[in-house]
């Protein structure tokens, strides 16, 4: 993969190191497919005293297309990693924090709605009721409200 980092900005001196890269771009190969996208921007940051840390935000929207015209984009309110490694050793420890990913969520619940309609249609059609329920509800509420509903649609 070729990343394309030609609007760096160094600075954070003289407590800190501060890489920041305004729209980084990549292209490649992945899984088979050409692809290209990028971000709206990258920056890494160390303190001078540890810099084996590093923190790691990356702004977004991050978007992903392939050569057949497949596009993903996603948004977040916040991308941080945390890095810490040592010199001549491998990576000591990593953590990563992703807030508010609207495209997965919305992704998400596209996919639970059709498995959801998916079953209701399969429940029907083996003569299964299908009810959905919030988990935060009573259970006696609940089951009341299911067996009127029941009832009401054998008279």
């Amino acid at each position: 993969i070729t990343v394309d980092w030609s609007k760096v900005d160094v600075g954070g001196f003289p407590f800190r190191i501060e890489v920041s890269c305004a729209n980084p771009t990549f292209s490649g190969r992945a899984e088979g497919r050409d692809v290209a996208g990028g971000l709206a921007g990258i920056k890494a940051v160390a303190q001078v005293y540890n810099p084996n840390h590093v923190i790691v935000e990356a702004a977004g929207p991050l978007t992903v297309r392939d050569a057949g015209g497949g596009e993903l984009s996603v948004e977040w309110h916040l991308l941080q990693a945390s890095v810490t490694a040592r010199a001549a050793q491998s990576l000591e420890r990593f953590s990563i924090v992703l807030t508010e990913p609207r495209a997965l969520r919305e992704g998400y619940i596209e996919q639970l709605n059709n498995f959801t309609e998916a079953l209701k249609k399969t429940s029907r059609g083996m003569n299964i009721d299908f009810q959905r329920f919030s988990s935060g509800d009573p259970l006696d509420v609940a089951l009341s409200q299911f067996l009127a509903t029941r009832l009401a649609s054998m008279k």
